[in-house]
């Protein structure tokens, strides 16, 4: 079994080639994404899950400091959006189980970037989840 973790970009090819794909969507996607020529807050339109689905991408962290740009109603929709097509999630306290050639595989993620971790409530969540499936991923967006 081939996990890829992508740092960075890549093409719908590359990312395909693996058996289960993660990323970490720094937007949120909205029916009202106008463009941006100044500033930081960032969006995609919501069409852009076409690509999200044509690269073949299984889950995706939403724990990051910008997919809050549009507020409450952007993650919202957001993940609705995600839902409906079928693409897993994870980020605010939510496990997202993916089986892939009968392995089960967990995705948690959190933000650190703008807020410090919170290492007890992720020991927690790891710990309370970890029976539920074979491989514990953890996303943590970080930097500075």
């Amino acid at each position: 079994m081939e996990i890829l973790l992508i740092i960075g970009g890549g093409t719908a090819a590359f990312l395909k080639r693996g058996d289960v794909t993660l990323i970490n969507l720094e937007a949120p996607l909205t029916k009202s994404c106008l463009l941006q020529t100044e500033g930081f807050s960032f969006c995609g339109a919501s069409r852009h899950v076409e690509g999200i689905k044509f690269a073949g991408v299984d889950s995706v962290s939403l724990s990051n400091n910008h997919i809050g740009n549009f507020g409450q109603s952007g993650i919202d929709e957001t993940i609705s959006l995600l839902e409906d097509n079928k693409i897993g999630w994870s980020g605010f306290s939510h496990l997202d189980v993916q089986e892939i050639k009968g392995v089960k595989f967990g995705f948690l993620a959190y933000n650190g970037i703008g807020r410090n971790l919170d290492i007890d409530t992720i020991t927690s969540e790891i710990i309370n989840h970890r029976s539920k499936v074979d491989v514990m991923v953890v996303s943590i967006h970080w930097g500075g």
